[in-house]
């Protein structure tokens, strides 16, 4: 008798520790919201675009390639769709295109720009533990869209509570906390990052010259956006592929056949149609703004002209000049 007595207040013990224990962590989660100046807040304008706007729509997808580099506001002048850009960042790998994949409907076109890693290292594929820790603190609707929920969640939960600590702690000590260009506020009501735009671009030397990773490939990715196209053309939508913003200087460092073999790759794997000339990949490095993937100002513009070209040439009845 005495050792199950032992055993019942064991047991109790633990419940009421793991009771308390879950209580504070609630508590934690509840009291410290999410930052309002975070990056990733805006995730949020970008997808209550998605809903707002109706079709048709030019919708743009990408890592930080698309935040940074596109200037809706001309495509819609252009061609005369609205633009909604969702770019975020490549650590979000293809997870929130299931989210536009289930809001497609009749008359869109879709542009999506994946930064190489997303698709030739599988640990970007389906996104990385502290991006989409960041981007679920936002909007934590956005559970439904992981690749592993499962296996992941434990891990990601685990993450936005030491964030939070973290920014509290950092906020108590030091004051509000100064994001300058990646500040989620740094949005334009299309989804555009333009914090940078007025900012000199750092020094083209400081900008690190390493090669792209275009030689390892993997599967899956090509499989979801195959699985993807064909969604989006039975829901009578028409989606484009455009490389992403790529600096001279890096495509020289990976060598301009393995970028060729790669966009062979895309073109053999999948069924949907690039939009960018082979030959207008690279772009000069005086068009970069802070690293590999960021168009400055006048980069964004050549850019998007390149898109807004490639748009026109590929559905000249539905944006004749």
């Amino acid at each position: 008798m005495p050792t199950s007595k032992n055993t019942l207040t064991f047991f109790k013990n633990i419940f009421f520790i793991t009771s308390i224990s879950a209580s504070i962590i609630i508590s934690i989660f509840i009291a410290i919201p999410p930052d309002p100046t975070h990056y990733f807040q805006s995730s949020i304008q970008k997808e209550n675009m998605l809903q707002e706007i109706m079709p048709p729509r030019i919708i743009i997808y990408g890592g930080s390639n698309v935040a940074f580099g596109i200037d809706s506001e001309l495509i819609q002048q252009e061609l005369g769709l609205p633009v909604v850009n969702l770019g975020l960042h490549a650590g979000l790998g293809v997870v929130p295109l299931q989210g536009i994949q289930n809001a497609i409907q009749r008359g869109d076109v879709i542009v999506i720009s994946l930064e190489y890693e997303i698709i030739t290292n599988e640990n970007f594929t389906d996104g990385t533990l502290l991006q989409l820790a960041d981007w679920l603190e936002a909007s934590q609707q956005n559970t439904q869209y992981l690749i592993n929920p499962v296996s992941e969640l434990p891990s990601i939960y685990l993450i936005i509570l030491q964030n939070k600590i973290n920014r509290q702690t950092n906020t108590f000590l030091a004051g509000k906390i100064n994001r300058g260009v990646y500040s989620g506020e740094n949005f334009n009501s299309n989804g555009d990052m333009i914090g940078h735009l007025d900012i000199p671009s750092k020094p083209p030397d400081t900008i690190k010259s390493t090669a792209y990773p275009t030689t390892v490939t993997q599967e899956d990715a090509y499989i979801f956006l195959e699985e993807f196209n064909q969604h989006a053309l039975s829901a009578g939508a028409q989606v484009f592929l455009e490389m992403p913003a790529s600096r001279e200087t890096n495509c020289n460092a990976t060598g301009f056949q393995n970028i060729k073999i790669f966009y062979e790759i895309l073109l053999e794997k999948t069924t949907i149609p690039i939009l960018t000339p082979l030959d207008q990949v690279c772009l000069p490095d005086k068009y970069f703004f802070d690293t590999v993937y960021h168009l400055n100002t006048h980069g964004r513009q050549i850019r998007t002209e390149r898109i807004i070209s490639g748009l026109r040439e590929n559905m000249p009845s539905l944006f004749a000049p």
